[in-house]
């Protein structure tokens, strides 16, 4: 959240746009579960094993080394504390993860750490409808993102939808989700925006095929038919979500559209409608939607649409002008485990992939499966598509900065001087607009 120092809030919503915030800042996690599940173990489970193993070898090294006199007192701490030093800091912060990054924040107000995240869904859902009521009574425009802890772990919700559904906790966190969405959306018809508010319902990606809870059950949920899941960006399980949208008098209702578009899209598609100005001093990567969602084009915005994991590129995926054919060119697929379409650990690595030269083509509107690659060796029609998507990659990698990322090893570190806390030094408290809720 912060950059240059404690407090200056950088990274904040507030400081990207948004004129009122309430949220938290990283992003919801197995840690905060208070169950003893935690997403490094999920990732490397003898993590700690080995360093208990290596601490325990560097032990024995520095008492063996000081018993044959080959190294003083004043070494043989200095080398001590050099060795369990950054081990003591491993262990607090990923020990503390809920503590450390559980913050809740209305505007750039620390109200809650760490987060109770029984009751954060009914918190988003009123907070939704306390601003829904206020743009009523000042009658200005208004964009609202509510962004649903549902259904990332930790899974979550109050006690009266614990059970409630025949799909064990993941079920349930939807079944909570969609009662907090239904009412939203009685919200806005009770405060008279049904009718003119453009409504965008959609999920950043796909299921997480790998994630488990602490007794091995699946909290990932299902991507069926496609190939993979979240993590995974070079098939469609991990990027292809459904979206549903209702814009009465502009968009005809009850339609489907098999299109391929983007959440990008949103930023220029909202700009169109308000009458702003898509800037034009760099390369914006979303397409104004309006065309499409009112029929008056029928094919996708999107010619090229380029899929990286991380700063990797390994697939893009061609929309030509003619046919109903979606291509799909890829460099590189994940290592899977044998026989299956999940990682090892609870994530695919970016760099471990199972890399392809020539290029695997796959028709996604025949295939989504993406299990049977076409061959385009000796196709003219197929060679001249592979030809195409591999200049428009080229055109694209031009066109890409290298803007600073914030991902580098060392900016994911835990800096104490930048940690945020209230109630110092307990740094411990409950958002006060609810301290009489209860869970019932």
């Amino acid at each position: 959240m912060n950059r240059d120092y404690k407090g200056d809030m950088a990274f904040h919503p507030r400081n990207r746009g948004f004129d009122f915030y309430y949220g938290h800042i990283l992003t919801n996690m197995k840690d905060w579960s208070n169950e003893g599940d935690r997403v490094l173990t999920s990732q490397r489970p003898n993590m700690f094993y080995q360093m208990a193993t290596v601490f325990f070898v560097g032990i024995t090294t520095l008492i063996f080394l000081k018993k044959v006199g080959l190294i003083g007192w004043g070494l043989c701490v200095f080398l001590f504390v050099l060795m369990s030093t950054p081990m003591a800091y491993i262990m607090f912060a990923f020990n503390n993860m809920a503590w450390l990054n559980g913050l809740l924040y209305r505007d750039f107000e620390l109200v809650e750490q760490p987060i109770h995240l029984e009751t954060l869904s009914y918190r988003y859902t009123q907070e939704s409808i306390r601003f829904l009521r206020d743009r009523e009574r000042d009658n200005n425009p208004f964009l609202l993102v509510v962004s649903w802890d549902h259904v990332h772990t930790a899974l979550k919700t109050l006690k009266k939808f614990r059970g409630k559904s025949k799909h064990d906790r993941y079920g349930d966190a939807i079944e909570e989700m969609d009662s907090g969405i239904g009412d939203v959306m009685n919200a806005l018809d009770q405060f008279g925006f049904g009718r003119n508010t453009m409504i965008y319902f959609t999920s950043d990606n796909g299921a997480h095929l790998e994630e488990t809870g602490m007794k091995g059950q699946s909290d990932g949920g299902s991507n069926l038919p496609f190939r993979g899941g979240k993590g995974h960006p070079t098939v469609d399980g991990g990027i292809r979500v459904p979206t549903v949208i209702r814009f009465p008098g502009i968009i005809p209702r009850g339609k489907v559209i098999d299109e391929p578009t983007q959440q990008l899209d949103m930023f220029t598609t909202i700009t169109k409608l308000i009458g702003g100005k898509i800037p034009s001093d760099r390369v914006i990567d979303g397409k104004d939607m309006l065309p499409l969602l009112q029929f008056k084009e029928s094919k996708s915005p999107h010619k090229f649409m380029y899929h990286y994991c991380g700063e990797h590129l390994q697939a893009t995926r061609y929309r030509p002008p003619q046919g109903s054919s979606v291509w799909k060119l890829v460099t590189e697929l994940p290592n899977y485990k044998p026989g299956e379409d999940k990682c090892y650990g609870l994530a695919c690595i970016c760099s471990n992939t199972i890399k392809y030269d020539p290029p695997l083509l796959f028709d996604i509107t025949a295939d989504p499966g993406e299990r049977n690659p076409v061959s385009y060796k000796n196709n003219k029609h197929l060679q001249d598509i592979v030809n195409k998507i591999s200049a428009a990659t080229a055109e694209h990698k031009k066109s890409v900065g290298t803007p600073e990322s914030r991902m580098t090893f060392f900016k994911l570190l835990w800096r104490p001087w930048f940690q945020p806390c209230c109630n110092f030094p307990s740094c411990t408290c409950s958002d006060p607009v609810y301290k009489d809720f209860v869970d019932e």
